[in-house]
């Protein structure tokens, strides 16, 4: 007998301290500069280089518009307000850091990592997030608009309340996270894992639906009613229409082993194709 579908939603409540830092500004003008030229040449490979290392350091309001701190080590630093505005962060780490109302956007932080790191109200309008690691990240009411965030970490991240209209989150980590009162309007999710993502009061064009887990992998199954997409990972990664998936389930999972036994794992995907049917026949009131 297969399992019963569900379609299973979670709120996360952080339970790890936020770091907020009340220190005042700990490297001074010059000193700041002398280590970014030091770290300049430490990327070109010069003598006399040296990777920036700003660990702990207090930075509330410090302008470093355009800066390059690729690879930068800048873990549980306070950049409150800063202005990182165009800033190449590529590779940074910048796990604990807290960026409240910082302004970010168009930087580059593809690859960094900004593991419960803290961005509440952050503007990070067209920045360049994709591939970083954002697990357990507190970016809510952050701006995101036009963000590229494909390939993103965002496990357990809190998003609430984030304007994340037009945003690129393409193959993107959105496994537990939550996504509560965040406007989705025009966002990319192809190939997105939203596994047990928190959904409530959203912002969207369109119904989605999430339902598992399935096969042997146990895993989840998105479909999105109104564009017709469905989004499956257990064989590879699958994304089409659901008569394409139907085609699809066909030839990788049908309905009798070799040996002749029944597969329960197709009478798994079958009953939820059967559900998407029946919800696209729904029609909610304009």
């Amino acid at each position: 007998m297969c399992e019963i579908l569900y379609i299973a939603f979670a709120i996360i409540k952080p339970n790890k301290m936020i770091w907020f830092w009340k220190g005042e500004i700990t490297v001074n003008k010059k000193k700041l500069q002398e280590i970014i030229e030091r770290h300049g040449k430490w990327l070109r490979g010069e003598d006399g280089g040296e990777k920036a290392n700003l660990y702990e350091e207090s930075l509330r309001g410090v302008d470093l518009s355009g800066v390059n701190l690729r690879g930068a080590d800048l873990r549980i630093a306070d950049l409150d307000n800063a202005i990182l505005a165009g800033a190449d962060l590529r590779e940074a780490n910048m796990r604990g850091t807290v960026l409240r109302y910082a302004n970010l956007r168009g930087a580059n932080l593809s690859k960094s990592t900004l593991i419960e790191a803290t961005l509440i109200g952050a503007d990070l309008r067209e920045a360049s997030l994709e591939g970083a690691e954002l697990r357990g990240a507190y970016m809510g009411r952050a701006d995101l608009r036009d963000a590229r965030l494909n390939g993103a970490q965002l496990y357990r991240a809190s998003l609430y309340g984030a304007n994340l209209k037009g945003a690129d989150l393409r193959e993107a980590n959105l496994n537990r996270t939550n996504l509560d009162y965040t406007d989705l309007r025009g966002v990319d999710i192809r190939g997105a894992r939203v596994e047990i993502a928190n959904f409530d009061f959203v912002d969207m064009p369109y119904r989605v639906v999430q339902a598992g887990p399935f096969g042997t992998f146990r895993t989840y199954i998105t479909y999105n009613i109104d564009a017709d997409i469905i989004y499956c990972h257990e064989f590879g990664s699958f994304e089409g229409s659901l008569e394409s998936f139907k085609q699809f389930l066909d030839r990788v999972c049908p309905s009798a082993f070799p040996d002749g036994s029944d597969n329960p794992w197709r009478q798994e995907y079958m009953a939820f194709i059967a559900m998407c049917e029946l919800l696209k026949k729904i029609k909610l009131p304009e």
